[in-house]
């Protein structure tokens, strides 16, 4: 499961517990992106930072892990180089997903060597209840849609040619935002139950967003 975690916060935890129940995954890795390539016009809270506020999150937790693969390699964290090195790593047969909202799905089109990377693993879009899932043809060209093909016919799944597979996976909706968490500890307002207690604690301690208020 890919993402900035600028803070990691409730909703991703609550998404990555339901996805690794719906798909009876046996290890699920966080992978904080050290530059994000959408991202690169603001600044962002240091990736050493970021990695400990992971472990601080889901410390305890059965199969939950953090991957530094991004995090010591030096310019933008494409996902293609990511994805290649897990690959290499597991073996062609391995059951490999990576893990996405349906926003940056539907941004896919623009993502470096994105026909590469829908090769190179299985996805599982994050969808809120009720969603409307996008036609292919609205966030990838045309001839690369046409290398996907509906798996089932309640149109959740689609296959490509090379065997991955799209899932579009519903699931509880929290209406948490990282950016909202650090605009308002800027502010000085609460963001207790927006991030687990140890994320607020290391917030505190190291003065980030700056730190949330003792309150």
């Amino acid at each position: 499961m890919g993402g900035t975690f600028d803070p990691v916060h409730l909703g991703h935890l609550r998404a990555a517990e339901e996805i690794r129940e719906a798909f009876h995954l046996s290890r699920l890795e966080f992978i904080p992106a050290r530059i994000p390539p959408h991202k690169t016009g603001r600044p962002f809270t240091s990736i050493s930072h970021r990695i400990e506020m992971l472990r601080d999150a889901i410390r305890g937790v059965p199969g939950f892990s953090v991957s530094e693969a991004e995090a010591g390699r030096q310019g933008i964290s494409y996902l293609v180089d990511t994805l290649r090195m897990y690959r290499s790593e597991q073996g062609p047969q391995a059951s490999l997903f990576f893990i996405m909202g349906m926003d940056s799905f539907r941004e896919i089109g623009t993502w470096h060597r994105y026909p590469e990377i829908l090769s190179l693993s299985d996805f599982i879009v994050i969808a809120r209840p009720g969603y409307e899932r996008p036609s292919l043809a609205d966030v990838i060209p045309e001839e690369v849609a046409r290398t996907f093909r509906e798996a089932q016919p309640d149109r959740s799944v689609l296959e490509h040619e090379s065997g991955r597979k799209i899932y579009f996976q519903e699931i509880t909706l929290l209406d948490i935002s990282a950016t909202r968490i650090r605009e308002w500890a800027r502010q000085g307002r609460s963001v207790r139950y927006l991030v687990p207690e140890g994320v607020l604690a290391y917030m505190r301690k190291h003065g980030l967003y700056p730190s949330a208020r003792k309150d």
